[in-house]
């Protein structure tokens, strides 16, 4: 009996995962534009926004039990891993972001205010337990494998990377960041999404640790926290970290010749390695 999870399984994880997120967010969304009245406890939004991670957790406990809570346990925890992964990990939305705002003060001819460096050290790991752990073990842990199984890692992490940033727009605009240009930042954001995917995969590909993408997600959450005092609708430094992740992952497609770390015969059931019971 084959136990690898089929198309249809990611597709039921995308469906409830899109579900439970967009159930609350876009009456949350169409509220916040004063469209319609509609409130539920903060709570209930910040789950909403743990989907993935909750709906993988539902699908592996209902299809392999105690084996697949273990080998998702096991991918969490993998920590032995070359210090080099970690580096890459942190390091990666530093290198992309600092510069882009750096380049957008010198445009403007402002100082680069370095009184808050602090505060995306702090937010890391506040962000750890929230959306980077819940997130990645849906969208790495469990639907990337399916993919990968069934596409080039190149074009997997291009599907996942479009699913993912589209699964974001109704939280985005229930919280409409950019005032009058929050649309157009969801246009940049789906696009950017790609690239930094292709980059999670990579990560994923050549260390099989879940810890290592999650401490990606935290670095990316805490380091956009930079841009905190760009005024509402300023979209270029974004723009500008959207290009240097972009030439980072274009970098590697091409070093790894699209494979982005994985063997081209290699699968890891996401779930388990022995068929249910």
């Amino acid at each position: 009996m084959d136990d690898k999870p089929t198309i249809r399984t990611a597709l039921i994880f995308i469906f409830f995962t899109f579900m439970i997120t967009w159930a609350i967010n876009i009456p949350l969304a169409l509220a916040a534009h004063h469209q319609i009245k509609f409130s539920v406890p903060r709570w209930v939004e910040i789950t909403s926004t743990l989907s993935p991670g909750i709906v993988a957790l539902s699908i592996i406990i209902c299809r392999c039990k105690e084996a697949g809570l273990k080998t998702l346990l096991t991918k969490i925890l993998k920590w032995r891993v070359n210090y080099r992964w970690y580096l890459f990990a942190l390091l990666i939305p530093v290198v992309c972001v600092v510069p882009s705002l750096c380049i957008y003060l010198y445009i403007l001819h402002k100082p680069l205010d370095l009184s808050e460096w602090y505060l995306p050290l702090i937010l890391f790991f506040i962000f750890i337990p929230f959306s980077p752990l819940w997130e990645e073990i849906g969208w790495r842990g469990f639907l990337l494998p399916i993919l990968q199984d069934k596409f080039r890692p190149l074009t997997a992490a291009v599907i996942l990377g479009l699913i993912w940033g589209i699964w974001h727009i109704p939280m985005y605009l229930t919280h409409n960041p950019e005032g009058s240009r929050t649309q157009l930042f969801l246009v940049y954001f789906i696009i950017g999404t790609v690239p930094i995917t292709i980059l999670f995969v990579w990560l994923y590909n050549k260390t099989e640790s879940l810890l290592i993408t999650i401490f990606f997600h935290a670095a990316i959450n805490a380091t956009f926290a930079l841009f905190g005092k760009v005024p509402t609708g300023e979209l270029r430094p974004f723009i500008y970290t959207m290009i240097f992740f972009t030439i980072a992952a274009t970098g590697i497609s091409w070093k790894t010749k699209a494979f982005l770390g994985q063997a081209k015969t290699r699968y890891k059931a996401p779930i388990c390695n022995v068929p249910p019971g």
